[in-house]
C-alpha cells in the first residue's frame, strides 16, 4: 500500500542508539556522502557507559529514509533506530 507523499521530499529525523563505537558517527555520515548530500542537523552523544546516540535530520523521500534506517540497523553495533517524518508547511498547503 502506498502512502500519500511517499515520493515527495520530507524532513526526516533518525535516532540511532548503539553500543559504543568511536567510528559510528563517521559511518553514519558516510551514508550521506554516498548520496552526495549533507544532513540538516547531526549530533552524536555518548550515553551510558557503553552507548552512543546519533540524531540526524535530513531531507529525503520516505522510501530513501526507510532504506537508510534499515542499512544503519544492520550495523553490528546498532541497538535501535527510530525514524519519523515532518512535512514542510509548503507541502501541507499543496495537499
Amino acid at each position: 500500500m502506498d502512502f500519500p507523499f511517499t515520493s515527495l521530499k520530507q524532513t526526516a529525523r533518525l535516532v540511532l542508539e548503539a553500543e559504543f563505537d568511536p567510528q559510528l558517527p563517521t559511518r553514519v555520515l558516510h551514508r550521506f556522502a554516498e548520496r552526495g548530500t549533507l544532513p540538516l542537523r547531526f549530533t552524536a552523544t555518548a550515553c551510558e557507559r557503553d552507548g552512543v546516540r546519533v540524531e540526524v535530520e535530513f531531507t529525503s523521500t520516505v522510501e530513501a529514509a526507510r532504506l537508510l534506517s534499515r542499512r544503519l540497523l544492520n550495523l553490528p553495533s546498532a541497538r535501535s533506530v527510530d525514524l519519523s517524518f515532518r512535512r514542510d508547511a509548503g507541502l501541507r498547503r499543496a495537499a
